[in-house]
């Protein structure tokens, strides 16, 4: 996470120099708002998009993992026939776990995602023009 975190951190750094400095001083305001307004964009788009990828990630965890859960194997029997073992119970853990994994997988789809655009950031011009 902290990862992302500075990767984005880069990327905005850098491309807020490049539009920034690339505008006539009479732009900048305008500029400044396309750029906010752009970034507010970005974020409803995405939002949804991660919503969607996490529902259907924990969807296809679950679907894996309730399907090696069985009272065959000894730790399930023990929990199902302990004082608290359930069978609620245990849907509840295993889609917990499930949406865990979901989040896990969303996050390294995330870093890959920064990753591969922190060296663009290398090929921008960055220098202030005069």
């Amino acid at each position: 996470m902290a990862g992302i975190g500075i990767g984005i951190a880069i990327l905005y750094r850098a491309l807020a120099s490049l539009i920034f400095g690339s505008l006539p001083r009479e732009d900048l305001i305008m500029g400044l708002l396309v750029y906010k307004m752009s970034g507010m964009l970005g974020g409803a788009v995405a939002a949804p998009i991660f919503v969607m990828l996490l529902d259907h990630r924990a969807a296809v965890h679950q679907s894996d993992l309730a399907g090696s859960v069985a009272l065959a194997a000894p730790a399930v029997r023990s929990f199902v026939y302990a004082a608290h073992g359930s069978l609620a119970a245990l849907s509840r853990i295993v889609s917990a776990q499930a949406t865990t994994l979901a989040y896990s997988d969303l996050w390294s789809i995330a870093s890959l995602i920064v990753i591969a655009l922190v060296p663009v950031v290398f090929l921008l011009d960055v220098r202030r023009n005069s």
